[in-house]
C-alpha cells in the first residue's frame, strides 16, 4: 500500500484499508481478525517499535512525512517476527531518496486549531542515501460536554525527527542506520463530582520515545547474504498532577520501558529455494511505580511518585525459512520460530503458507500457522489503583497475595471467583487458517476477498475479582481457555485513469468463548 498525500498520521492511512479495524482506546489501536490492538505487531523498516498503554499502540504516533508505503500482513506471524504477530504485522517502509540533494515540506490547517508543519531533506549518491524529516502536530483540543469539567479533546503538540542512512562501505558490505523519536505534550482540566462538591485540577501528560538502530549486510557471496543488527527502543510517559489532593489518592505516575533487540540472519539465494535463518537475543525491561516489585528503587529527584519497580525479561530465537519456487505458478513458504522465554519457557511457531497463480489475472494465497503472545508487565505485575474511578488493578502474578492482605486486613466485601478459576498467567498461543483470493490488480478493475478463522489459547482478559468494604472494585487479569475469531473482508478497486481511484471494502468479524457457548447448550449458562 503506497502513502499518497492529504494523510498526517499512519492512523488517518490505515483507517481506509480493508480488513483493519483503529479502535480508540488509550489511542487509536489497530483491531485484526477479531482481535484487539495488542495482538499486531508493529515495525519500522523491519525494525521493531515498543509502547502500549492498555495494550494499544497508538498508531496516531506516527507522522507520514517519511513513509513510502505500509505493508500489512494478516494472520499470526509468530514463525517469523515471535511474540505480539498473533493477529498480524504492520510494517512501515520509509521513503529511498533519488540521487541528488531535494526537500520537501508540508503545511496543513485545520478545526479547533489544529495545525501540521513538516520539512524533509534528502540526499542520494551510488554508494549513500540519507533522509531526515522534522514535523510538528499541534492541537487546541476540543469540549463536546462544556457543561462539565474536562476537555473531550485536551490541547496537545507532538514533535517528530525521523532519519535513514545507508553507506555501501563496498560492493560487499553496507551499513544502515535508522533511528528517530517523538515528544507529544497534553495538558487539561479534570474534574469529578465528590459527595456534591465539583473538585478538578490541572492535566500534564508526556509521552517521549526514540528507536536507534544500526545494521551491518554482507553479501559473501552472491547467493549468500548475513545481516547483523541491533535496535534499542525507549518509551516513556509521565502524568502530572497540579492542584489535587493528595488525600484523594491522586498522584503523579512514570513509565519508563525499555528494550534492546539484537539478531544476525542469513539468506541463501538458490535457482528454486530461498533458505532465510536466524538467531537472537531481546532484552525487555520496565520501570514504573505502576507496577509491583520485590526492589524498589529511589524515587528520581524532583518526582513526588510512589517507589519506582524495575522488572525484566529476556527471549532468545531462532528461526528458519525456505521459500521453493516451485515454477511460474506456484510458491510454497515453510517456516518456524523457536523462543525461549525467561518466565515462559520454550514455544514453538510453524508456519506453511502456498500461493497458486491460476493465470495472469487470478491469484489464490493458503496458509495455516501459529502464533503465540506473552504476558505484559501490566498483566502480571500492574499495582494501581484510583480511588476516585473507584477501581484498582493488580497483576496475576501478585493477585492471591494482595487478595489474602486485603482479606486479613477485613477491607473485602466480597470476592467474585475468576473465569478460569485463577492461578498464573500462560502465554497466549493460536492457530490460523488464511485463504485470498485476488483479481488482477494490474487492470483498472481489481478486487480480493480474504476469509480467515483463528482458534486463541489462553486469551488474556481482566474481570472483577473482588469489591473492597470502601467500595472500590478490584480488577485482575485471568486466562480465557477457548476463544474462536472467523471473519471476511471484501475489497474492489476502479482506477479509471491515473491519479484518480475509487475503492470500496466490507468487512466482517466474529469472535466467541467457546467455553460460554457450550454452557449454553447444556442449558448451564443463560
Amino acid at each position: 500500500m503506497a502513502i499518497t498525500n492529504g494523510y498526517a498520521t499512519l492512523a488517518e492511512v490505515l483507517a481506509e484499508q480493508p480488513g483493519v479495524e483503529l479502535a480508540e482506546d488509550h489511542g487509536a489501536g489497530l483491531q485484526m481478525q477479531g482481535l484487539d490492538a495488542a495482538y499486531v505487531l508493529f515495525l519500522v523498516d523491519g525494525k521493531p517499535l515498543i509502547g502500549r498503554e492498555a495494550g494499544t499502540f497508538d498508531v496516531s504516533r506516527l507522522g507520514t512525512q517519511s513513509i513510502a508505503r505500509v505493508e500489512i500482513v494478516h494472520g499470526p506471524s509468530s514463525s517469523r517476527y515471535g511474540s505480539e504477530a498473533l493477529a498480524g504485522v504492520i510494517n512501515v517502509i520509509t521513503r529511498r531518496p533519488a540521487l541528488g540533494w531535494q526537500a520537501y515540506s508540508d503545511v496543513g490547517l485545520g478545526t479547533h486549531g489544529s495545525t501540521r508543519s513538516a520539512i524533509s531533506v534528502e540526499h542520494g549518491s551510488d554508494r549513500a542515501t540519507m533522509h531526515l524529516t522534522a514535523s510538528r502536530r499541534t492541537s487546541q483540543g476540543y469540549d463536546l460536554f462544556p457543561e462539565t469539567p474536562g476537555a473531550t479533546q485536551p490541547a496537545y503538540q507532538v514533535h517528530e525527527l525521523r532519519t535513514r542512512a545507508v553507506w555501501d562501505g563496498s560492493q560487499r558490505d553496507a551499513f544502515t542506520l535508522t533511528a528517530g523519536g517523538s515528544y507529544r505534550g497534553e495538558q487539561s482540566l479534570v474534574g469529578f463530582n465528590q459527595q456534591g462538591v465539583v473538585v478538578t485540577y490541572g492535566e500534564r501528560a508526556a509521552r517521549l520515545e526514540g528507536m536507534f538502530a544500526p545494521s551491518w549486510q554482507r553479501s559473501w557471496t552472491n547467493r549468500v547474504v548475513t545481516d547483523l543488527s541491533y535496535t534499542h527502543n525507549r518509551y516513556r510517559t509521565r502524568l502530572e498532577l497540579e492542584g489535587a489532593d493528595v488525600g484523594l489518592g491522586l498522584g503523579d505516575t512514570d513509565f519508563d520501558q525499555r528494550q534492546d533487540h539484537g539478531s544476525l540472519t542469513l539468506t541463501y539465494r538458490g535457482d528454486q529455494h530461498i533458505l532465510s535463518s536466524g538467531v537472537g537475543i531481546i532484552h525487555d525491561g520496565v520501570r514504573s511505580d505502576r507496577i509491583a516489585s520485590a526492589k524498589p528503587l529511589d524515587v528520581q529527584a524532583g518526582g513526588d511518585s510512589g517507589a519506582m519497580a524495575r522488572r525484566s525479561t529476556q527471549t532468545v530465537f531462532a528461526y528458519l525459512q525456505d521459500q521453493w519456487v516451485a515454477s511460474h505458478r506456484w510458491e510454497v513458504t515453510s517456516g518456524f520460530r523457536v523462543d525461549a522465554h525467561s518466565a515462559f519457557g520454550t514455544h514453538v511457531s510453524p508456519k506453511v503458507a502456498a500461493l497458486w497463480r491460476l493465470n495472469d489475472r487470478h491469484r489464490l494465497r493458503l496458509s495455516i500457522g501459529s502464533g503465540f503472545k506473552s504476558p505484559t508487565f501490566q498483566e502480571l505485575y500492574m499495582d494501581f489503583g484510583n480511588p476516585v474511578g473507584g477501581y484498582r488493578v493488580i497483576g496475576a502474578s501478585d493477585r492471591d497475595g494482595q487478595l489474602s492482605s486485603l482479606r486479613d486486613a477485613g477491607r473485602v466485601a466480597y470476592i467474585q471467583a475468576l473465569s478460569s478459576g485463577g492461578g498464573m498467567l500462560r502465554p497466549e498461543t493460536s492457530w490460523s487458517a488464511q485463504g485470498v483470493y485476488s483479481y488482477d490488480p494490474d487492470l483498472p478493475l481489481s478486487f480480493d476477498v480474504h476469509l480467515y478463522a483463528n482458534r486463541v489459547k489462553d486469551l488474556i482478559e481482566y474481570q472483577p475479582v473482588a469489591v473492597l468494604t470502601d467500595g472500590q472494585t478490584l480488577f485482575s487479569y485471568y486466562n480465557v481457555r477457548r476463544v474462536q475469531t472467523a471473519g471476511t473482508s471484501l475489497r474492489m478497486q476502479w482506477r479509471p485513469s491515473a491519479p484518480w481511484h475509487v475503492s470500496a471494502s466490507y468487512t466482517w468479524s466474529r469472535a466467541v468463548d467457546l467455553d460460554v457457548l457450550a454452557q449454553i447448550d447444556r442449558g448451564s449458562l443463560y
